[in-house]
């Protein structure tokens, strides 16, 4: 299904927003909606994630690969259910310590590209 958010077309499955590609600057209220389950925003140009991610108390996976990225905010491992979070090809300096939070819930790795030396650094929780 295809629905109308601010002057964007996105699809929409259930409990599921995908919207790659859309050279989106910044996650509308209208995305963040609380039955989400999963939320894939790669290939935008997308520089912050907003404290609201945090009222997404059913998310699982969360994707967010080649945006702007210079951060990830505490209110993202804040969510219980998050099992996935793909954050590749950003500008992210450094691994929050505030993931320690999902370490039961967390199945996929967290990729990080680390600036400026491309490398990639993996956690994997047990």
């Amino acid at each position: 299904m295809l629905e109308y958010v601010g002057n964007l077309w996105r699809a929409k499955l259930d409990n599921s927003t995908k919207m790659m590609h859309y050279k989106l600057t910044e996650i509308h209220a209208e995305i963040l909606q609380d039955n989400l389950v999963e939320l894939n925003l790669d290939f935008n140009l997308i520089s912050v994630i907003p404290l609201e991610i945090g009222r997404l108390k059913k998310l699982e996976d969360f994707s967010i690969i080649k945006n702007r990225l210079t951060f990830l905010p505490d209110a993202l491992f804040d969510l219980k259910q998050l099992r996935s979070i793909k954050v590749d090809d950003n500008k992210i300096a450094e691994i929050p310590r505030a993931i320690i939070r999902l370490s039961r819930s967390l199945e996929t790795l967290v990729s990080i590209s680390v600036v400026p030396f491309i490398v990639h650094k993996y956690i994997y929780f047990t």
